[in-house]
């Protein structure tokens, strides 16, 4: 199985005035870890693009799980053409989302299909394809004097760091490779004397 080593985005050629961006994303975790991975990059998203119109997406997982939505678009013109993308592309833990910027003139339906279709194949032809190596994600808490100790655990134990974010403390989610998690959490908690929480999700 195969899946994107970290995050791309992309922009098509303009349909008829219309944008569409995609962006893709590696994914991990449980279901309802997934699902809001995929809440948080379709609101990454949003952000991104405010005057956007739809943000479709699709994704599929290792153990078989797939969704798409087309977000107001009509029935079927969106989510399913990211999904076959992703489909024929034969990627696992991926979510698309293609984000539409209307430009005034509709493309009907099957202008519809053949841009999103487009968009999601073009980013994951960007994308960075790797073996898939069953992982597991963990949440970090650490004080900041301990933030290289993380760091120098996932290059140990070739993990990667997925976020970071800084206020009183540090919190980072970092891909573990499955039979290598003890190991990390073990070396983690050695080096910083217990005082990383680790979660895992």
């Amino acid at each position: 199985m195969k899946t994107i080593r970290c995050a791309v985005q992309h922009e098509i050629a303009k349909r008829k005035g219309s944008r569409f961006i995609s962006a893709a994303w590696p994914l991990a975790g449980s279901p309802d870890a997934v699902s809001e991975l995929v809440k948080q990059h379709i609101e990454t998203q949003r952000a991104k693009f405010p005057s956007a119109n739809h943000h479709c997406f699709a994704y599929t997982t290792m153990d078989g799980r797939e969704l798409c939505s087309d977000d107001g678009e009509p029935h079927g013109t969106a989510g399913r053409p990211i999904l076959a993308s992703l489909q024929r592309a034969e990627l696992v833990d991926v979510c698309v989302v293609v984000t539409r910027i209307f430009g005034g003139v509709k493309l009907g339906p099957g202008g519809l299909i053949r841009a999103y279709g487009a968009a999601a194949q073009e980013v994951l032809e960007q994308a960075e394809i790797v073996e898939l190596v069953p992982t597991k994600l963990l949440h970090l808490r650490t004080p900041f004097s301990y933030v290289d100790v993380v760091k120098r655990a996932c290059t140990h134990f070739v993990a990667e760091l997925i976020s970071q974010e800084y206020a009183q403390d540090a919190k980072l989610t970092v891909r573990v490779p499955t039979h290598l998690v003890s190991e990390f959490v073990g070396f983690v908690n050695s080096k910083s004397s217990g005082r990383v929480e680790i979660e895992e999700i």
